[in-house]
């Protein structure tokens, strides 16, 4: 009985683990055959996190992220940035947002065409 109940219990957590491996390849797929979409958008949002990552052999480090949210056809948007492009984004800035499924790809500004 007690065998029973444990190789229930293996079953289950294999299964469970195999759902997620295979989640996780369909999302990376989609990620690849995603097309490259171009709008017109405006910056609505920018949020800056700062996360502490621990580890048994070393010294506590502190990472940031940074987002930045664009309103885009009625819908909004939000991408993680690198601390450039979070720089370059300013609120209600316009111009033409450029990302692949999730990720973000570029945000063209006429500021920016012209530099």
């Amino acid at each position: 009985m007690g065998n029973t109940i444990g190789f229930i219990i293996n079953i289950v957590f294999w299964l469970l683990g195999l759902t997620v491996a295979i989640a996780m390849l369909i999302r990376f797929i989609r990620q690849q055959k995603a097309k490259t979409i171009t709008q017109k958008a405006t910056v609505v949002d920018k949020q800056v996190y700062k996360r502490e990552k621990f580890s048994k052999s070393e010294a506590p480090q502190t990472e940031t992220i940074y987002t930045v949210t664009f309103l885009c056809n009625g819908r909004e948007l939000t991408f993680y940035t690198s601390a450039e492009t979070y720089d370059a984004c300013r609120i209600k800035q316009k111009g033409l947002l450029t990302y692949k499924g999730l990720q973000f790809v570029d945000f063209a500004t006429k500021q920016k065409e012209q530099a």
